[in-house]
């Protein structure tokens, strides 16, 4: 059966696959068959229904471009497969689902076909071990992200495979993801100010005094909803997160919370969006009325942090060394014992973070294309926590914030 791409598939975010090829071809690996569902859809343009059915979602593509891709699906997601990847040769592994063509129930020509309980992943195995062949990927070398694949099928493809030399590369895709194609930065900052108006509709257009942290939550998810409803510009939304604390009480939380926002307190909020797979993550601070003195406090050293940070943001810096300005302005405005793990990271495919990471060790500099976010947080339990999280696109000649709001302090 032959399947129309819609106009709204074509403008679905999608890998530059040459520069995969590239790279690959860098790293003298013949072909990539990666299992996680961020590198598959980085390659596919396609998500699994069910992302917890470990095994059985992979994307095989070579550096041959005489080789076609191939993708490796469930039978019930196999229609959305095709149209998104534009694959010919996606294969299916059997689910426990009934499915039958309209036309054979027509003409009572449906069959009985045993189903597994879930899936059967010596199904997945064939089906690997025949499109492996079928390249003729023997003796090659084939990039795979080791941490990602069940322990069992990793051991049955080592096993099966002597012959090919499987390596990890969990370090190719990093890279690669890490420079986005223009619709991607189109999507993330949609995203970033998509997340940014649910942000201004509980905080700054309402009073949030006497409300729980369990309603500002919900507040903020009814934005997000309502102006996607409204607004053509915002539609491809997938997900969306959002953590709120208030008051001396730190860190996030999702389930029921009715905590109240009091005079005096400090609102914490780190939040993101997820648009055509393409999530943002960013993050404020409010104070409920006037800031106390050690608010003030908190909240300077991280504006200087901020500033310090800002000043290198462009193309070439090391991220090593933001890092390194970030913190050690911080400590040097207030807060003498500050210690972060990084002050930022990757955004990308997905919701949460993702490397490369704005740490001491690491000194890859920042380049054009790359969106990132960077955050300034503290959490001070019996006062609160503090955020200052931006996205950002690194251009040819400095860097493009996609906030709007200013992430400082904020009085309401």
């Amino acid at each position: 059966m032959q399947l129309e791409s819609s106009p709204f598939t074509q403008s679905l975010p999608r890998a530059d696959l040459e520069r995969v090829r590239a790279a690959m071809e860098a790293q003298g690996l013949d072909a990539v068959l990666p299992f996680s569902v961020e590198n598959v859809r980085y390659l596919t343009g396609h998500a699994p229904a069910n992302p917890k059915l470990k095994g059985i979602f992979c994307a095989l593509f070579c550096a041959d471009p005489s080789l076609p891709p191939a993708f490796v699906v469930g039978q019930f997601e196999e229609h959305w497969a095709r149209i998104r990847s534009r694959f010919d040769d996606v294969r299916t592994v059997q689910l426990w689902v009934e499915m039958d063509d309209l036309h054979d129930l027509e003409t009572n020509r449906t069959t009985v076909v045993e189903k597994p309980v879930q899936f059967s992943r010596e199904q997945t195995l064939a089906i690997l071990r025949d499109l492996l062949d079928d390249r003729g990927l023997r003796g090659r070398r084939i990039g795979l992200e080791r941490a990602m694949i069940p322990s069992a099928l990793l051991a049955a493809l080592e096993g099966e495979f002597t012959d090919i030399e499987f390596v990890d590369a969990t370090h190719l895709f990093e890279d690669l993801r890490a420079i986005k194609t223009p619709g991607e930065v189109e999507a993330l900052r949609r995203a970033t100010q998509l997340a940014e108006l649910g942000v201004r509709r509980i905080f700054l257009d309402a009073d949030p005094r006497g409300k729980t942290v369990s309603q500002l939550r919900l507040e903020y998810q009814l934005a997000i909803m309502d102006a996607v409803r409204n607004d053509p510009a915002t539609e491809g939304l997938e997900d969306m997160r959002v953590y709120i604390s208030t008051g001396g009480g730190v860190g996030p939380i999702v389930s029921r919370n009715e905590i109240p926002v009091r005079e005096g307190d400090v609102i914490w909020i780190d939040c993101g969006v997820q648009i055509d797979g393409l999530a943002s993550d960013i993050g404020y601070t409010f104070s409920a009325g006037e800031p106390g003195p050690q608010t003030l406090r908190v909240a300077d050293a991280l504006a200087e942090g901020s500033q310090a940070g800002f000043e290198l943001l462009r193309p070439g810096t090391s991220m090593g060394e933001v890092f390194r300005a970030c913190e050690g302005t911080i400590r040097k405005h207030g807060l003498p014992t500050y210690t972060r793990g990084h002050h930022g990271h990757a955004v990308g495919i997905g919701i949460g973070e993702q490397a490369p990471y704005v740490t001491d060790g690491e000194e890859r500099p920042l380049l054009p294309g790359m969106v990132m976010a960077f955050e300034r947080p503290y959490y001070v339990r019996g006062l609160g926590g503090f955020q200052m999280e931006d996205n950002y696109v690194v251009t040819d000649d400095g860097i493009e914030i996609f906030n709007t709001l200013p992430t400082r302090l904020h009085t309401i």
